[in-house]
């Protein structure tokens, strides 16, 4: 989910590796179906607004090279790339210097290395660990202080944790199904 039409609202959508095939519901035009053919098959969607203009810029990152591809809304589209990351790793993206642009970053879900490239700081990979094999990475504003957090899900425990930017990134649990 992302806001890719600049309403203020989430749009639903969807990435067909199979297909290299982007499909959004677009809240502005009443949910009607839009088609968009970007990518290539083994890339991972992840979606932001990597120029500023407060639309969400479709992205990929294609694990065999390392790189991001992202669409700029604000250039008509136009295609920019950025090698960043290891093999096996999955794209996170979300403003987590709070500049209000989409920042890359990637999770290893081998060692639970992440590597985030701040836009306010040159794109910079900024190096931490935080998970463990099998979790899933997520980002979000979970404190309401306009950076977006990093966290982690554990399919084995239920649990998801956060690194809270707002609280000097001290980790917080939420558990579901569980204790």
């Amino acid at each position: 989910l992302a806001d890719f039409d600049g309403d203020l609202k989430a749009d639903p959508g969807l990435y067909s590796d199979g297909l290299s095939l982007w499909a959004f519901k677009l809240s502005g035009s009443g949910y009607a179906m839009t088609l968009f053919p970007f990518g290539n098959p083994g890339s991972h969607p992840a979606a932001a607004d990597f120029d500023g203009d407060a639309k969400a810029d479709p992205a990929l990152y294609q694990e065999s090279s390392c790189t991001w591809l992202v669409l700029l809304s604000k250039s008509g589209y136009a295609l920019n790339s950025l090698v960043a990351g290891s093999p096996n790793c999955r794209p996170v993206a979300g403003d987590f210097d709070g500049d209000r642009l989409g920042d890359p970053a990637v999770f290893q879900y081998t060692s639970g290395a992440w590597s985030v490239m701040m836009s306010g700081q040159g794109y910079r990979p900024t190096v931490f660990g935080f998970g463990s094999l099998g979790d899933q990475p997520a980002a979000g504003d979970y404190d309401g202080d306009l950076k977006a957090d990093p966290a982690i899900y554990s399919y084995s425990s239920g649990q998801w944790t956060i690194l809270k930017s707002a609280s000097g990134y001290s980790p917080a649990t939420v558990t579901f199904f569980g204790e």
